[in-house]
């Protein structure tokens, strides 16, 4: 089978996945005993004024016509109107996404080079002292809870010391956003020539991406080392070694890219976490993205809010492990789509 028509049967299971979280979702947001009606009235409000909110939201009829409904506006690309906000759910998140993406990116980045650079480096040093603290590191990084991290971090580096801002955004008080190109205020930034800017919003990034990435690059580093070891223990390496090549070219040659398979499979599974993980951290770090919007979303019983968080979640999560499997084929020519 070729990789377009691997590609193309996996998107369509994309939808079956989409499809499937939908139901999900919706069946437990109703199983919550609140009513959002009741929660956007108040709670002095009389039974009339609920009444009307449950009229206009479509929250009085059954539960399988409300997920009728949703879905038929959902296929022309309607994702409903927010409860708290009154406007276009597809509208806030779309405005909120760039924050997300900017700070989720910047966090794999970090996992992602420090995680398998670490990798190597205690894979080919193994049993020695480096190798036991990156193994130490990669322990405290996956038991570490994301919110306590970014409390500490926020305490040590900006109450006590005052290396780092206050967690009140992407940018300082008073300091403009740099233009709207992609709303990556770093990449604008660069665009628009605006030093001052980039230096800030790369100033305000370090803590709460550092925060988001250290669980992964501490997954990261464990597999890598894993695999690393596995694979210079093949006989093609001890092969290699004979015909006299330099340690570095039969690791980074030879043994790295057959090494990386199984890394590349951690790295499309932590793209999810990042949007579960952003939640937290940004939330610690008053960061407004989409996992704020989700907070308060939840406070306020928004339904169509959570609904579309989790849908826009799910297929940014499904779309990566498609691109993932497709890069199989790229570190292992032998690997045939099926």
């Amino acid at each position: 089978m070729r990789m377009r028509d691997y590609a193309l049967r996996r998107l369509l299971l994309v939808v079956v996945v989409l499809l499937g979280v939908s139901i999900i979702t919706f069946v437990l947001m109703y199983a919550v005993p609140i009513n959002p009606a009741r929660m956007l009235a108040g709670e002095k409000a009389s039974e009339e004024t609920v009444r009307y909110y449950e009229e206009y939201y479509g929250l009085n009829l059954p539960v399988h016509q409300q997920y009728f409904r949703y879905m038929i506006r959902l296929l022309h690309g309607d994702m409903g109107e927010s409860v708290r906000t009154t406007t276009s759910v597809s509208a806030d998140l779309l405005r909120r996404l760039p924050a997300t993406l900017e700070l989720g990116l910047c966090a794999m980045m970090f996992a992602i080079v420090v995680g398998i650079f670490i990798g190597i480096y205690s894979a080919t040093h193994r049993n020695k002292v480096s190798d036991h603290v990156s193994r130490i590191f990669a322990l405290t990084g996956i038991s570490v809870p994301v919110f306590w991290l970014g409390l500490m971090l926020i305490l040590i580096f900006y109450s006590r010391f005052g290396w780092f801002p206050a967690p009140v955004g992407r940018l300082d008080i008073g300091l403009t956003p740099p233009g709207s190109i992609t709303r990556l205020y770093v990449l604008d930034s660069i665009l628009t020539g605006n030093l001052k800017t980039l230096g800030n919003s790369i100033y305000h990034l370090i803590l709460p991406a550092f925060c988001l990435g250290w669980l992964q690059t501490a997954l990261i580093m464990r597999m890598m080392r894993s695999s690393m070891l596995e694979v210079i223990r093949a006989e093609y390496i001890k092969t290699a070694r004979a015909k006299g090549l330099s340690e570095r070219v039969v690791i980074y040659k030879h043994a790295l890219k057959n090494a990386m398979i199984p890394t590349t499979t951690v790295i499309g599974l932590s793209v999810g976490y990042m949007f579960a993980g952003a939640i937290m951290t940004e939330a610690v770090f008053n960061w407004n993205g989409m996992g704020t919007y989700l907070i308060n979303g939840i406070n306020h019983m928004d339904y169509p809010a959570i609904m579309g968080f989790v849908l826009l979640t799910a297929f940014i999560y499904a779309l990566t492990n498609l691109i993932v499997d497709l890069l199989y084929g790229v570190l292992d020519p032998r690997i045939r789509y099926g």
